[in-house]
């Protein structure tokens, strides 16, 4: 199997679908892109970063934005219980506040562990 057997066409629309996903603010586990977008990342962050700590910073990042997802998901179906509708604006500043604060953290620790 080379890359000239390769069907770009359907690589490209599920790669946008997975990328879609992410753009829409809905990071789960199953998705592909949102791990290929951490192992580049780490692959960068080793460059300035010891491992561990590029590492870290990578997994901790992905848990914030895998627990937002399921928090919003949570938060949606208790107001569509109540018969209310709910936008999740407030959970995806304060994701990104938290993201912020994580990325502030990392590059301030002196340590190189």
């Amino acid at each position: 199997m080379g890359i000239n057997n390769i069907n770009w066409q359907a690589f490209s629309e599920r790669f946008f679908t997975y990328l879609n996903e992410l753009s829409s603010f809905n990071f789960v586990v199953s998705n592909p892109v949102f791990w290929l977008f951490f192992s580049i990342l780490f692959l960068l962050l080793l460059k300035i970063w010891a491992a561990k700590k590029a590492f870290s910073f990578c997994i901790v990042i992905a848990f914030v934005l895998l627990a937002a997802t399921k928090i919003e998901a949570h938060v949606s179906r208790f107001f569509i219980q109540a018969e209310g509708s709910f936008d999740g604006i407030l959970i995806k500043i304060a994701t990104i506040v938290i993201i912020c604060i994580v990325v502030l953290y990392y590059s301030c620790m002196k340590s190189n562990y």
